[in-house]
């Protein structure tokens, strides 16, 4: 507990480090910007504590369905989730709950295509939730019947064979005995998955109260697996061509238009136009791993676009604070 108040004490040290489950906004206010790190609990849940101080969690007076992704993922204005949300891509998990000790959880909802992964888990306790700021599962694994590792939380290199490039916690409700958190990851190429496991072995509860952190560990050992709806595993993608040597791939999905560029090209301010003169921003940058060197690639990243197949159009123009335009022609 001595190592977590010191940790709260000095949180705006340039050296204190951030996991994974609060990248992006939490990096940037720490001054940290290098994705696909992982920590050891101890640190973690220190870490986190110190997250409670930079992160405001989406609170909900009623739950509805189109309010589960209807958040900034950790305070990116994701409008690609909510429109693939609003045209009911997403499935619903029907499980029941999972007891041990004072706790229930279980899974709600699941959204899944090339470049987003949505979970959304389900926790109630027996006392009020507002007790509590916050829950994570200790060394989550998320894989699939191919034996894909979609999401792990581990240290070295071994984290270079998950397909999440990019991940994070957000919660999405937060009422009662009831808390709701969605597990966000964002990667270039998730796989048609068929059928997920998910398996974890402790919960923490956690709290920050006059500046002294509280933290309930229950320890366990659960595998919960379910099938991936039709929709979701054999989703369709359309691809977009271009002759300018910049750009590798094009990919719009369910949730999002992906852009393979090179690295000079992702780090100018860019926008992208469709037909229509409709203007989509961008979501997320994605630092691309080469799984089988064990290493990132430092020649190429990938640009995420709120644009889905819901608003497609036939091309669609890139365009870059230099001037520079790039069409993209629907094959």
């Amino acid at each position: 507990m001595k190592e977590i108040e010191d940790i709260l004490m000095n949180s705006n040290s340039e050296n204190t480090s951030v996991p994974v489950k609060f990248t992006n906004s939490i990096n940037m206010a720490l001054n940290k910007d290098k994705v696909g790190w992982r920590f050891n609990m101890k640190r973690r849940i220190g870490i986190v504590l110190v997250s409670l101080l930079l992160i405001t969690s989406f609170v909900y007076a009623g739950y509805k369905f189109q309010d589960i992704f209807n958040f900034d993922k950790a305070g990116i204005n994701d409008k690609g989730i909510q429109t693939a949300v609003e045209n009911q891509y997403i499935q619903n998990i029907d499980m029941d709950y999972i007891s041990k000790d004072d706790l229930e959880f279980k899974v709600d909802y699941l959204l899944m295509d090339d470049i987003n992964f949505d979970l959304v888990f389900n926790f109630k306790t027996k006392d009020d939730i507002s007790n509590y700021q916050g829950i994570f599962l200790n060394n989550l694994l998320i894989t699939d019947e191919q034996g894909n590792h979609i999401y792990m939380e581990t240290e070295g290199a071994e984290h270079f064979n998950s397909y999440a490039l990019l991940e994070g916690t957000n919660t999405i409700e937060k009422k009662g005995n009831i808390m709701r958190q969605v597990l966000f990851a964002y990667s270039d190429q998730f796989p048609k998955s068929k059928k997920i496991y998910v398996s974890f072995d402790g919960i923490t509860l956690y709290r920050v109260e006059n500046g002294n952190a509280d933290t309930k560990n229950i320890e366990g050992d659960w595998k919960l697996e379910f099938d991936v709806s039709k929709q979701l595993s054999d989703r369709k993608e359309i691809q977009y061509k271009t002759g300018n040597n910049k750009i590798s791939e094009t990919k719009l999905t369910n949730s999002g238009l992906i852009i393979t560029m090179n690295s000079e090209l992702s780090n100018e301010k860019l926008k992208l136009i469709d037909d229509n003169k409709n203007e989509y921003n961008v979501v997320q940058t994605l630092t691309l791993v080469d799984r089988e060197k064990g290493e990132y690639t430092t020649d190429k990243r990938a640009v995420i676009f709120d644009m889905t197949l819901y608003n497609q159009t036939n091309n669609i123009k890139l365009i870059s604070n230099t001037g520079e335009t790039i069409n993209l022609l629907k094959e």
